[in-house]
């Protein structure tokens, strides 16, 4: 097979089952099988041995890593609900934390395990 077909196989069904409710279990304790399921099919499709690092292979194929997913996909929800969101204005100076946003607040224990992203 051509390593542009296995690409192309790789944006189409891999990169999309990654991304699927990345926000629910992009940052689970198990992520990391992701993570390494990606690695090995990063590896098979430019047909390295799987002792190969794949820290060079994955800019050289424009590829976002699993955690660069889930950071890309954490900062799109915020700045798709920015207005859920208070910015803090905590002094008159000129700091970085000057805007800090914070969560809004909720009361349910459910609502904190399921993370401030998930729908009531």
């Amino acid at each position: 097979m051509d390593a542009d077909l296995l690409l192309l196989y790789y944006f189409g069904y891999v990169q999309s089952c990654l991304s699927y409710a990345i926000m629910c279990w992009g940052s689970c304790a198990r992520a990391d099988e992701g993570f390494r399921a990606q690695k090995r099919i990063i590896r098979i499709i430019l047909f390295k041995s799987f002792t190969f690092s794949c820290t060079e292979l994955s800019p050289e194929l424009n590829l976002l890593t699993f955690p660069s997913l889930f950071i890309l996909a954490s900062m799109m929800q915020v700045k798709n609900n920015l207005s859920e969101y208070a910015v803090s204005r905590n002094n008159q100076y000129d700091l970085r934390v000057n805007m800090d946003m914070t969560l809004p607040k909720h009361r349910l224990t459910i609502k904190v395990a399921n993370g401030p992203f998930l729908p009531n």
